[in-house]
C-alpha cells in the first residue's frame, strides 16, 4: 500500500465534511546509514528481491526518508433538524 498524497488526503476530508484545508511540508531529516537501512528494510518486511535490486543504491546513498506533510482542517458542526416544523 502506497501512502496517499495530500491532495487526496484533503479531498477525502472535504468530501466526509471538513473545510479550511491548510496543508504543510516538511523535511523528516532522517538518514539511515547502509547497514541501519537493510535493518529497517527487514523490520519492515521489504521483499528481498527489491533490496537486493537496489543494494548499490543503498550502499553509496542509505536510505532517506521523504518529507511528510499535515493536514489542517476544521470539521463542520452538525445541525440539528428542528422536527417541530412538520406537520
Amino acid at each position: 500500500m502506497v501512502s496517499p498524497y495530500s491532495d487526496e488526503v484533503a479531498a477525502l476530508m472535504h468530501k466526509v465534511g471538513f473545510r479550511n484545508m491548510v496543508v504543510k511540508y516538511f523535511d523528516t531529516d532522517v538518514h539511515l546509514s547502509f547497514d541501519n537501512a537493510i535493518r529497517q528494510l527487514k523490520e519492515w518486511n521489504i521483499i528481498h528481491a527489491f533490496v537486493k535490486s537496489h543494494i548499490e543504491d543503498f550502499k553509496k546513498y542509505g536510505l532517506e526518508f521523504p518529507i511528510e506533510h499535515i493536514v489542517f482542517c476544521q470539521k463542520e458542526e452538525r445541525r440539528a433538524i428542528d422536527r417541530s416544523d412538520r406537520g
